[in-house]
């Protein structure tokens, strides 16, 4: 059978996920990183998986949305059940980020998963001059 419903994809005989029926052998549930879409085709309405596109990612199985990665994280492949935490001496102020911000020369962050250039400080006993040096 290939008429998946929502949360479902086409499968061939080997159970990869393919796009059209021809390919298809029935359906499956779509696996964590990917969503299902609606299909149409032919033979009517069915459902492919596609994985979740860089800066989203999606934990569940057979889902049929992709959550962005909130402030402070990202993820820069597709097809990803999680978001990656900035790591230290990053960050990203805006959700869907592919990638974080590094903090300017000679400044880091103490941790990781921050929003704001804010959390870029001197390392500990540095500083900044007034002059910027």
């Amino acid at each position: 059978e290939t008429a998946c419903t929502a949360g479902e994809g086409l499968v061939d005989g080997s159970g990869n996920f393919v796009v059209n029926r021809s390919s298809a052998t029935s359906c499956s549930a779509c696996s964590a990183g990917h969503y299902s879409v609606k299909h149409y085709d032919r033979e009517g309405i069915t459902h492919i998986c596609y994985a979740c596109p860089a800066g989203e990612s999606q934990p569940m199985w057979g889902s049929e949305e992709c959550v962005q990665c909130e402030a402070g994280y990202f993820m820069g492949m597709e097809g990803q059940s999680s978001c990656n935490r900035c790591p230290e001496g990053t960050f990203t102020a805006t959700s869907g980020s592919t990638e974080c911000t590094g903090c300017p020369v000679g400044m880091t962050t103490y941790g990781t998963g921050f929003r704001s250039f804010d959390h870029c400080v001197c390392p500990e006993d540095t500083y900044e001059s007034p002059e910027g040096g």
